[in-house]
């Protein structure tokens, strides 16, 4: 985080080799990155309530990242931000953030599932998997499901997850940064190694977001044909409160 650094009313970072996904620089960075840019842009936001991101081109080499408030109300703040690779636009951002409110209605109908423990849960399964080098910069563990490239109907599988190194990095980021982790569920009916590619992603967070840790991460596909699927996440910390629900069309070259 700390390579991102302003530049009049933009800001600047240099897509780093160790965090790459393919031809372009990990999707979960690009939209830490993003949100970065507009806390420091736009002065006293309140908790980030949602994040809706379209990856349009790779992001790689040298990245610009302009952010505009779209909207500032009493109580909600919409930003967006756009970030050019090389000067063409890569990726869209439009973050939404909202101050808390006194309400009577509060509940949470949504528990963790039964999955392994933290002590239980094995080094996430890779297989022949080649993983891109920005999975090294996390810790995962198998908690459930399936694993890649299985062949299985079932596809979906219960990951913890955290980074291998957040100390002082602001939570809310940090979660953005960890959230998009995982490979497509989809990938568990894979038979061989085939392409994917994330097309937009969406994610809902629940405030407040803890400082950065373990988190189980919970994602299944809900449809695929045609060459893409739908996918489906949930994410809880480690006190089994649930921090962030998340979506994403993800186009599939098998």
């Amino acid at each position: 985080m700390d390579m991102l650094t302003a530049d009049g009313d933009a800001f600047h970072a240099q897509a780093p080799e160790s965090w790459n996904q393919g031809r372009t620089v990990y999707g979960g960075l690009v939209a830490a990155w993003g949100a970065a840019a507009a806390r420091r842009s736009v002065a006293e936001l309140p908790p980030l309530r949602a994040a809706q991101i379209c990856f349009m081109a790779p992001a790689s080499g040298r990245l610009q990242f302009v952010p505009s408030l779209l909207r500032a109300g009493k109580s909600v703040s919409v930003v967006g931000v756009d970030c050019f690779s090389e000067g063409r636009l890569a990726t869209r951002l439009t973050l939404t953030y909202g101050a808390e409110r006194d309400s009577k209605i509060t509940h949470d109908v949504t528990p963790p599932p039964h999955i392994l423990g933290l002590d239980d849960a094995l080094p996430f399964p890779l297989g022949r998997f080649v993983a891109p080098a920005y999975v090294h910069n996390f810790e995962l563990r198998m908690a459930g499901g399936q694993a890649l490239l299985s062949g299985s109907e079932h596809a979906a599988f219960d990951v913890w997850a955290r980074h291998g190194e957040a100390e002082g990095t602001d939570p809310e980021t940090a979660l953005l940064a960890l959230a998009d982790c995982l490979p497509p569920a989809a990938m568990v009916q894979f038979e061989q190694v085939a392409p994917v590619s994330t097309i937009t992603w969406g994610i809902d967070l629940f405030a407040p977001i803890e400082p950065a840790g373990w988190h189980l991460m919970c994602a299944h596909s809900e449809q695929a044909g045609g060459g893409y699927a739908l996918e489906g996440m949930s994410i809880w910390n480690e006190h089994g409160q649930r921090v962030a629900v998340a979506r994403q069309v993800v186009a599939l070259f098998a």
